[in-house]
């Protein structure tokens, strides 16, 4: 169940810069406008492939974070072990495919770790 209107949603994503603008609005109005829910439009979103579902879902469950890693937008994730998650991403200013490996909270207090990563 989503904690976000159809509104808050396309608002995030407009905020967040993870898609045009026009774009978005334009697949509000396709989901119904004022009139849709935030699943109906996240499901539009999805479709003309202007975000991920990794995207949608994030925003569905009203986290921003997790969408960017320095100038990385987070498209989704490719892979997950005991030490890190791998995700694939675009470069913000570039366009740039990326993959962005990222280290597991539970190992960033220990230096040892950290080096290794």
């Amino acid at each position: 169940m989503s904690i976000l209107t159809a509104e808050q949603l396309l608002h995030a994503a407009v905020e967040l810069e993870l898609a045009p603008g026009p774009d978005l609005q334009e697949a509000f109005r396709e989901a119904g406008g004022h009139n849709a829910d935030a699943a109906s439009l996240g499901r539009v979103l999805v479709r003309r492939e202007l975000l991920t579902g990794y995207q949608v879902e994030k925003l569905l469950a009203g986290s921003r974070s997790g969408l960017y890693f320095g100038p990385a937008r987070i498209l989704y994730r490719v892979g997950a072990g005991s030490f890190a998650r791998v995700y694939r991403a675009i470069h913000r200013e570039t366009g740039a495919v990326l993959a962005v490996k990222v280290l597991r909270r539970r190992h960033s207090d220990s230096p040892e770790k950290r080096d290794a990563f």
